[in-house]
């Protein structure tokens, strides 16, 4: 009868730390990233794999990766990434967007949406930024 109750506290004791071990990363899962302030400039590219906007201007994206090769470029999912979510709201509201959408970058504090606008806009962007 003691084996019996001491097996059913450690049970108990096991699965108590179990539920506080998942519920403590839920919560760290769910904390808003905000990611550091740095001099370097970095253009974000958010996109969502369903996007088919999105993967229209992904192949103008990596060409421009390629062409401007000393810019750092943030590609950040938003459709299944709760962290890259995150990040997207955070500097959405720091640049007083409300009408965020993907495709979407972000240059320091110019933003632009949408397949038209990126690869009409980006690279005279960029162009001003480094000349």
């Amino acid at each position: 009868m003691i084996d019996k109750t001491l097996l059913i506290i450690i049970l108990i004791i096991c699965c108590t730390i179990c539920v506080s071990f998942l519920i403590e990363n839920a919560l760290e899962s769910e904390k808003t990233t905000v990611l550091p302030p740095t001099n370097e400039t970095i253009v974000y590219f958010f996109y969502s794999s369903e996007c088919s906007h999105c993967h229209e201007v992904m192949p103008f994206i990596n060409a421009t990766m390629q062409k401007y090769g000393g810019i750092h470029f943030e590609i950040l999912e938003v459709g299944h990434n709760i962290t890259n979510q995150n990040i997207a709201i955070t500097m959405n509201r720091h640049l007083n967007n409300t009408q965020y959408s993907v495709p979407e970058v972000i240059v320091g504090d110019t933003i632009l949406i949408g397949s038209k606008d990126i690869p009409e806009k980006l690279e005279s962007i960029l162009n001003a930024e480094f000349s």
